[in-house]
């Protein structure tokens, strides 16, 4: 984490994959706080959107994954968990949106180093949505 973790600007997904519970919820905002008590969820269904360019549009490349949740995990957690399904799309689709040279939301070789996990929040009934940032650059520390 360290040099590389901003307060206010998300967690990397690295971090969030490499890290432990522990040592992120010392940087994540209420980290350690439960977030699915109030809803009696047993799954949260998480779906990744990844812009992928068609004719002079874009469409998505989506990937959809269920997870395990129970009244006692903590945003921490299930901001872990998201990173997981993450690489797991990465992993799936890194080859495919890693040979487009044009492509401004091309998955580079360092895209664990550069997709930040930004916001985690909870909209509605069971709905949650992640929201991710693909960073060129890093956030500047001067600026926290």
């Amino acid at each position: 984490m360290g040099a590389r973790h901003v307060r206010g600007k998300g967690m990397p997904v690295y971090a969030l994959l490499s890290a432990s519970a522990e040592e992120l919820g010392r940087h994540m905002a209420r980290g350690r706080e439960t977030v699915m008590e109030p809803f009696g969820l047993r799954k949260a269904c998480i779906c990744i959107q990844w812009p992928f360019p068609r004719g002079d549009g874009y469409a998505h490349v989506s990937v959809e994954e269920c997870i395990h949740v129970d009244p006692t995990m903590t945003k921490v957690h299930l901001a872990m968990n998201v990173a997981k399904v993450f690489n797991r799309f990465y992993e799936k689709h890194r080859v495919s949106l890693g040979v487009l040279p044009e492509y401004a939301w091309l998955l580079r070789p360092d895209a664990m180093f550069r997709v930040w996990l930004t916001a985690l929040e909870h909209t509605e009934n069971d709905v949650f949505v992640a929201e991710f940032k693909y960073a060129k650059d890093y956030p500047d520390h001067d600026a926290a």
